[in-house]
């Protein structure tokens, strides 16, 4: 409040400072002036400021007309025609700022050259509103005759349009553009330049002739005009207009140069177009400028970001190859060790140390999955998982290690979400990583996570529903507000070693969730990161760890795996579990061992595909051709690349169920028993 009020005072004391310099110009009786400054200031104050500058822009109003319209004799009859002309100028900055907004979208309307030349349009209409309002009280106040109505009307139109048109761009541009100045030669330039402006503004219109002839043409001002908007932009051009239009009425004022009329308004309106005029020339220039600047910038940033973008789809294309064969290796080992573990005493110290490795293998996909999502950001492969658990595992793996102790507040009835684990816990991460990063000295990381129920009018960009609401709040300095709209776009960082790259997956991934990942900060108190995911409808059953051996006793069963290891353990774990299997290679190979199963009578109850086989036929060809045989065939598919679109939505391909590498031997056989009994039912129905 008390920063708005030194706003309020800042304009009213602008608005006077101002129009004891409009006064100078002022024609007889002295109330209307061929430039009015203040009226530009007051529309700049509110377009920078907002509306609430409104009192500062009536007082300053009222406190300069004490001087020019105030009459002891008639006190009440002055100050209501005084607050007449203040609520006036009033109307005027707020409806200017309003039309501004609302028509070009932007409350900088010299950025682009089509909104310069429409700023300058309602510059022009709304000017209209000031003058209007005060002419008439001046007439109605008696303060002018009716018959000078016109005349003063015309002036004092044309007097705000030319401040608007000077002044507006002058406030709304320097801070911006005041920096070229802080070069010493910049400023030498500058001060030539407007040194040459002055002496043929004096020469061209009037003040000034030479040798005793008449005053030059004006047009040697055009290419001094167009000096200043291409070396200091719009502020250079709004001084120099100021100088010229400064020069021209002092001319017109004085009767000589080339803009004398038969009549003083004829004469100040050509005054006038021609500094508005070449004005408007000079910052619709200067705008356009910016745009060509502007947009060789965006082509050298889109240019890099292409470069990176080929670099990381190399990178990317590298990772997805070793986690796909890392997986297939993992599966291998982890298949192996579940063989051994199974032939000694669970109890025993071996049996121990065999399943803690299992587990660890078991682990490691997740960071084959972090591989995959960087690579391609894949489809997810969800799955019904508790938030609340997985939150305080991830967040305490991340934070493993550092001085950030972590504050969990997760709603005790949390709900369940439909998840693709790898892909979420790696936008957890990234968000604690980011945490690590702000908070050096160490400190408390907040993890809140609760049930929110969204509306469909809500400011949120999600439909209504149920939805859980992950809160990740740091200690850190906070986000500055200028970035903070720029966070989740591509290789945007404040890092010195940072790539861009974090948080962006992390918004892609979300999104792909059919969520939403936002950030709020301020500077100071620490940012935090909002994350919302739609709740499941689903409720988390937990599997039982015991194969239902009788349900595949006897099964035959048809695996494909380009890997011999692979191939190895699945083969030795079907028939330790009582099934007739079958192991090839390639899809040609089980094409062929489809077929010949058929012929004999004996046809395969489940047949497992690995999708990718490097130089053969992979599972996807592999099941059409096999449903194109036989469409009662019922197929897994597997897959190192577990993020793959075939894996996601393996039902839109034809498979009834999914093995994503490294799987525990206990899943694959519960996946198989489950069609099996699936089957059985179907045949007694």
């Amino acid at each position: 409040m008390p920063n708005q009020s030194l706003k309020i005072l800042a304009i009213a004391a602008l608005y006077v400072l101002t129009a004891k310099l409009g006064l100078l110009l002022a024609i007889p009786p002295g109330v209307a002036t061929v430039v009015w400054p203040p009226s530009g200031i007051a529309l700049a104050g509110v377009l920078g400021w907002g509306w609430r500058m409104w009192p500062g822009i009536w007082l300053g109003s009222f406190v300069v007309n004490v001087g020019t319209v105030y009459d002891p004799s008639a006190a009440a009859a002055s100050v209501a025609i005084m607050a007449a002309i203040a609520t006036g100028s009033t109307l005027q900055a707020l409806v200017g700022a309003f039309a501004v907004r609302r028509v070009l979208g932007t409350i900088h309307p010299f950025d682009r050259a089509k909104d310069v030349a429409m700023f300058v349009g309602l510059a022009t209409a709304g000017a209209l509103i000031a003058s209007t309002i005060g002419t008439t009280s001046l007439a109605v106040g008696e303060r002018i005759m009716w018959s000078a109505y016109p005349a003063t009307w015309l002036t004092w139109w044309m007097g705000d349009t030319l401040g608007i048109l000077l002044l507006a761009p002058l406030a709304l541009t320097w801070k911006r553009e005041i920096h070229v100045l802080r070069e010493p030669q910049r400023l030498v330039e500058a001060l030539l330049l407007m040194t040459l402006i002055g002496i043929v503004g004096l020469i061209a219109l009037g003040p000034v002739s030479l040798v005793g002839l008449a005053p030059y043409p004006p047009f040697p001002l055009i290419p001094l005009i167009m000096w200043a908007a291409f070396r200091f932009g719009h502020t250079g051009v709004a001084i120099a207009m100021l100088l010229v239009s400064g020069i021209a009425i002092e001319g017109v004022i004085d009767h000589v140069g080339p803009f004398i009329q038969p009549t003083l308004t004829a004469s100040l309106l050509m005054a006038q177009a021609f500094v508005g005029v070449i004005g408007t020339t000079g910052f619709v220039l200067t705008a356009a400028l910016n745009e060509r600047t502007q947009a060789e910038r965006e082509r050298q940033r889109l240019t890099m970001e292409i470069q990176k973008a080929a670099k990381l789809e190399s990178l990317g294309m590298l990772a997805a190859g070793i986690a796909h064969d890392f997986n297939n290796l993992l599966t291998a080992v982890v298949g192996n060790l579940y063989l051994v573990k199974r032939s000694l005493d669970p109890a025993a110290e071996e049996g121990r140390r065999l399943a803690e490795a299992e587990h660890i293998c078991l682990r490691a996909q997740t960071l084959t999955k972090q591989l995959l999502t960087f690579a391609k950001g894949g489809t997810p492969v969800k799955e019904t998982v508790s938030l609340g658990d997985l939150l305080v595992r991830w967040v305490g793996f991340a934070l493993g290690g550092s001085n950030i102790r972590a504050d969990y507040a997760i709603q005790p009835d949390l709900s369940p979400v439909d998840a693709d684990e790898g892909q979420l816990s790696q936008v957890i991460n990234n968000l604690v990583m980011n945490a690590k990063d702000v908070m050096p000295q160490g400190g408390h990381l907040a993890i809140r996570a609760d049930n929110v129920t969204l509306r469909s009018d809500g400011p949120l960009p999600l439909p209504a529903g149920r939805y859980v609401q992950v809160a990740v709040h740091d200690q850190g300095p906070g986000i500055p507000a200028a970035d903070l709209p720029k966070i989740f776009d591509p290789f945007f960082t404040t890092k010195p070693r940072g790539t861009g790259l974090g948080l962006t997956t992390s918004y892609a991934i979300v999104k792909k969730h059919d969520g939403y990942l936002a950030a709020e900060s301020t500077p100071g108190q620490g940012s935090t990161f909002l994350m919302y995911l739609p709740a499941s409808r689903r409720t988390i059953t937990r599997p039982s760890t015991a194969v239902a051996r009788p349900a595949t006793a006897g099964a035959k069963i048809l695996f494909m795996d380009d890997e011999p290891p692979i191939r190895d353990f699945v083969g030795a774990l079907l028939q330790q579990a009582g099934c007739d299997a079958v192991c090839v290679g390639d899809g040609g190979k089980a094409v062929e061992q489809y077929q010949t199963a058929l012929r004999q009578g004996r046809p395969f109850d489940v047949v497992i595909l690995d999708l990718t086989v490097p130089g053969a036929m992979g599972g996807q060809e592999t099941i059409k051709r096999l449903l194109e045989i036989d469409p009662r065939a019922a197929a897994i598919v597997s897959s190192g690349y577990s993020n793959d679109p075939v894996v996601a939505e393996f039902g839109a391909h034809g498979f009834i169920g999914r093995l994503t590498k490294p799987y525990d031997p206990d899943d694959l056989m519960r996946l198989v028993s489950e069609i099996m009994r699936k089957k059985t039912e179907s045949v007694r129905a």
